[in-house]
């Protein structure tokens, strides 16, 4: 998650940055007119101080992109020295920047203070062409080195000493922008770093807290399609038009985060293999998705009872997808989250079980969910959800794709599906109508190991094998299953034994 937020994070600051060069034709004149008109239809404020002509090339001089945050909350303010777009001759533009720029934000933080950013974005050398029309522009960008630091920050009227800065080597990125005749654009394109570092010291004002990040990515793949709508409605951007579609392959990382405050301290390292994260937005639907690799952490607090806590994971795999948009029609949406593989040191372990009565085997808890609802209202509209009295959306089936859950040695498996009877609705909730399939392997020796270590008295275990001997039935040495029905009439069994 923490390489998932990062990489929004450094997305933005190079659209941002590149973006001074994103709208531009044959023409240096063509592309300052187009570099205003984008500006100002996404809700910013743009300014020029002065401009200079020399021969085929055109220099804008104090370029000044700023925007007041919803509900007066705050203001962003970019500024760059000059911007030179020279007419290159051959159809094609190239455009240059200062070697820095500069980003102001201010925001209301917690306990009501004012906080201040003052950022400085380095990018040395860094070289954008652009070819083809105003209509459809190919635009070509990269730079060896691209440097966002922190200059200042204030929290009221004090000065937070911090020193924070992040480093992306070889940053390259590709994209053609496509003008339609309803005058929205269409991004689509590819981008690259190699290697991305982060470093963050920041001292308590007046105090003795410390936090410090240090981190490493090795690399950042990201492919994007996006529209963007003329102008934006803030109050609902989605039904302005805007949508985008983007994802991201994320190289192998590490991560050293520590914090101290008088008698607390935190410290934590992490790495991993690699990672993907995705997401994908509209008006019709929302989806996300998250994934890491070969995940490895060590962990130490005050607050816990041990020198340190170490833990490992396969993978972390999450995904959400829900429809948007008001429709009598179903649509399909899921969810899946799972967590494979996982382990802890023995540390851990001898806290419970010291005398190693439980097996060590990794464990894994996965649940994959699909189905479909009808939406009631369009959920992306903040008027229509402030107007809905009742549920958002009303179920039509579910699948139970996957259930996993294993530990000590014990392992459950269940798969199901079900549909919602609409005819069959007390309260307004349509009923499911459908079957769940579990299967239970090494439950009953999971049950006499924790009975042994004292964790589960002996009468809650009796209790527990004669539940489930009553709605489970054997098909094997320490294995059941069970299968659970839920009927139009609204009764739910268990291999045939009634629970209602």
């Amino acid at each position: 998650m923490r390489q998932y937020i990062r990489c929004v994070f450094v997305a933005a600051v190079i659209a941002f940055t590149s973006a001074f060069t994103a709208s531009a034709d044959i023409s240096p004149r063509d592309v300052s007119d187009a570099l205003k008109a984008y500006y100002e239809s996404a809700g910013y404020s743009y300014s020029v101080g002065s401009e200079t002509q020399s021969g085929d090339a055109l220099t804008l001089n104090d370029v000044v992109i700023s925007q007041e945050l919803p509900d007066g909350k705050g203001t962003v303010e970019g500024q760059i020295e000059w911007i030179k777009i020279q007419d290159m001759g051959d159809g094609s533009a190239k455009a240059t920047l200062a070697e820095t720029a500069t980003l102001s934000m201010s925001f209301q933080g917690s306990r009501n203070r004012d906080i201040h950013v003052n950022l400085s974005v380095d990018m040395m050398d860094f070289v954008t062409l652009v070819s083809g029309s105003i209509q459809a522009m190919q635009v070509n960008m990269a730079g060896p080195n691209f440097v966002v630091r922190a200059d200042e920050i204030k929290a009221g009227d004090k000065s937070v000493p911090a020193t924070i800065k992040m480093t992306l080597k070889d940053v390259v990125s590709n994209y053609l922008i496509v003008s339609s005749a309803d005058k929205s654009r269409k991004f689509s394109g590819d981008a690259s770093t190699g290697l991305v570092t982060t470093v963050v010291n920041i001292k308590e004002p007046g105090g003795d807290g410390f936090f410090s990040l240090n981190s490493e990515l090795t690399s950042i793949a990201a492919s994007m399609l996006m529209i963007l709508p003329e102008k934006f409605d803030p109050a609902n951007v989605f039904k302005s038009g805007l949508s985008a579609d983007i994802v991201y392959e994320l190289g192998g990382s590490t991560m050293d985060v520590a914090f101290k405050a008088k008698k607390d301290r935190f410290a934590m390292t992490a790495s991993a293999a690699g990672g993907h994260a995705d997401i994908s937005l509209s008006s019709k639907a929302f989806s996300m998705g998250i994934k890491q690799t070969d995940v490895e952490m060590n962990i130490s607090a005050s607050t816990i009872p041990l020198p340190s806590v170490s833990l490992a994971y396969d993978e972390m795999d999450f995904s959400i997808g829900v429809p948007l948009e008001k429709s009598d029609d179903p649509a399909d949406v899921h969810l899946r989250t799972a967590l494979r593989g996982l382990t802890v040191s023995e540390t851990v372990w001898a806290m419970v079980d010291p005398m190693q009565v439980l097996p060590r085997d990794p464990a894994t808890v996965a649940v994959d969910l699909a189905g479909k609802i009808i939406v009631l209202a369009d959920l992306s509209d903040p008027e229509s959800l402030a107007e809905m009295g009742g549920p958002p959306a009303l179920p039509v089936s579910l699948d139970l794709t996957e259930l996993t859950a294993s530990i000590a040695g014990a392992l459950l498996k269940g798969t199901g599906s079900v549909t919602f009877n609409m005819d069959n609705a007390p309260g307004g909730m349509p009923m499911p109508v459908g079957e769940v399939n579990l299967n239970l392997k090494g439950g009953f020796g999971l049950m006499d190991k924790l009975v042994e270590l004292g964790l589960v008295p002996a009468d809650a275990s009796m209790g527990v094998r004669a539940m489930m001997g009553a709605f489970a039935k054997p098909v094997g040495d320490d294995e059941l299953e069970s299968k659970i029905e839920m009927t139009e009439d609204g009764h739910i069994s268990a291999n045939g034994q009634r629970l209602k």
